[in-house]
């Protein structure tokens, strides 16, 4: 660019000198006759060291800085008064009296009834449940027709009043019916006598046969 700037100021400044030095010459010629004219030297231009001058190039103006933004006041925090300890008064330690009781010590108490009175009063009431399963026992109609035996062994709890709980059927036969026919037999009898005190047993837990037999 800077160079296609100086190559026009050299061609104008060429075409300026060259139309003065025309000019005086056709000046010259008309007002002088050729007679008398005089022989005037032409000064020579040496335009070697002609500088031109380069424009001034306005620099770009810097962009203003932004202005920081101004730091926000920090709260300020009050002090929160300590609290004055406060003084409790002295209290005097009395002394308590604690009471000792005279604890006697518990002596265990011998069985009312001796192990082999137990067994003969377990062997008694076993004898009176089976008799009253035996008294209920339901032997469904369909097996007698289709002539089903079999044996049914049957678990539940007696409770201290003889009701009956967790009924259980421990060992199955393999006709549905009759095991059917065991779980019937318990709900006829509803419940047993209740359990003799001499055995001092809150509930006790039976495991009774069945056999399913045609006669």
């Amino acid at each position: 660019m800077f160079r296609k700037i100086k190559t026009l100021y050299i061609f104008i400044f060429v075409l300026v000198v060259v139309s003065h030095i025309l000019g005086l010459f056709l000046r010259y010629n008309n007002e002088t006759p050729p007679v008398m004219a005089k022989q005037e030297t032409v000064q020579k231009l040496d335009l070697r060291n002609v500088v031109l001058e380069r424009p001034k190039v306005e620099p770009k103006p810097k962009p203003k800085p932004k202005p920081k933004p101004k730091p926000k006041p920090k709260p300020i925090v009050k002090p929160q008064p300590v609290p004055e300890p406060e003084i409790t008064p002295e209290v005097e330690e009395v002394e308590e009296i604690e009471e000792v009781e005279e604890v006697e010590e518990a002596i265990p108490q011998e069985p009312s009834i001796s192990a082999s009175q137990a067994e003969v009063i377990k062997s008694q009431y076993m004898t009176k449940i089976k008799s009253a399963i035996e008294a209920k026992k339901y032997y469904p109609k369909v097996a007698r027709r289709l002539k089903h035996e079999g044996s049914v062994e049957i678990s539940f709890t007696i409770l201290k009043d003889g009701s009956i709980k967790d009924i259980r059927l421990t060992n199955l036969s393999k006709y549905t019916r009759l095991n059917e026919g065991t779980l019937q037999t318990l709900k006829n009898v509803g419940k047993f006598d209740p359990i003799p005190e001499e055995l001092e047993l809150q509930k006790w837990e039976i495991v009774v046969p069945l056999e399913y037999t045609l006669r």
